[in-house]
């Protein structure tokens, strides 16, 4: 497909992930407790796999653009030795594969794919890291996707992970109309792409204006003394103020490496 052909809508790609929109929303099992958004899943989604490994009920909706990593986490084929058992893709977790950004775009952009991880592959030029490949994927932004979740039924989504490869501060720009109803989120501000709008104390600001609390090593403390919380992160970590009475000790936040 040629880098300007008008692309479908984002229910097209919800739809090929193997969920199911009905009237507008993403189908979701009854045993479903709490949802998850895991943006940035390289060839081994990490992160999900731990997650669902800490609780059977979740429900994850994944972002990952390249083929060759959905690929890898379908046969498990990874060499990284946490990866997600591929038996676990359409009933806890749905693989959207999509860009997201700032703005849904109506055609495919180049993603450059890194030589000897294609987990850090990127819309932007790496400054540091071969990238001698690339795919065209589509682009759209988070909000496009949250539009199709019942947040009625859910009221909130638990927790949002973004490791977006300098991408991470334009993804979330991308979700101002859900942010608040987004009650953790957590970015890895990698910084080693020309043209990244990654910035800490931007970011910060950000997040602070529309009523989110930058955690810290007090707040993670009095989270999990009050709370009973289980939280583990390594990268800047949010929690929304508005949504401070709907933490309990069932919900699971991590994110490593």
């Amino acid at each position: 497909m040629s880098a300007k052909a008008v692309e479908p809508p984002v229910e097209f790609y919800i739809n090929q992930s193997g969920a199911k929109v009905v009237q507008g929303k993403i189908l979701v099992p009854d045993f479903v407790t709490s949802i998850k958004i895991d943006i940035g899943l390289s060839g081994n989604a990490p992160q999900s796999k731990v997650w669902i490994d800490a609780n059977p009920n979740v429900l994850i909706f994944g972002f990952e653009p390249l083929s060759m990593n959905i690929k890898m986490i379908s046969e498990a084929s990874s060499t990284w030795p946490i990866r997600l058992n591929p038996k676990n893709i359409g009933r806890n977790i749905f693989i959207i594969p999509v860009a997201l950004s700032s703005k849904t775009l109506g055609h495919k952009l180049k993603m450059k794919i890194t030589d000897n991880d294609s987990g850090s592959s990127s819309l932007l030029d790496s400054t540091n890291l071969l990238q001698s490949t690339s795919e065209f994927v589509p682009v759209f932004k988070l909000d496009d996707f949250i539009d199709y979740i019942d947040l009625e039924r859910f009221e909130f989504i638990e927790y949002v992970k973004i490791d977006a490869q300098g991408m991470d501060f334009e993804v979330i720009r991308g979700a101002k109309k859900h942010l608040s109803k987004i009650c953790f989120l957590t970015a890895e501000l990698d910084l080693n792409y020309f043209g990244t709008e990654n910035n800490g104390l931007k970011l910060d600001c950000f997040m602070a204006l529309r009523g989110f609390l930058k955690l810290g090593k007090i707040s993670v403390y009095l989270l999990r003394r009050v709370f009973k919380l289980k939280i583990n992160v390594d990268d800047p970590t949010y929690l929304n103020l508005r949504l401070v009475n709907k933490v309990n000790k069932n919900f699971f936040i991590y994110q490593k490496g």
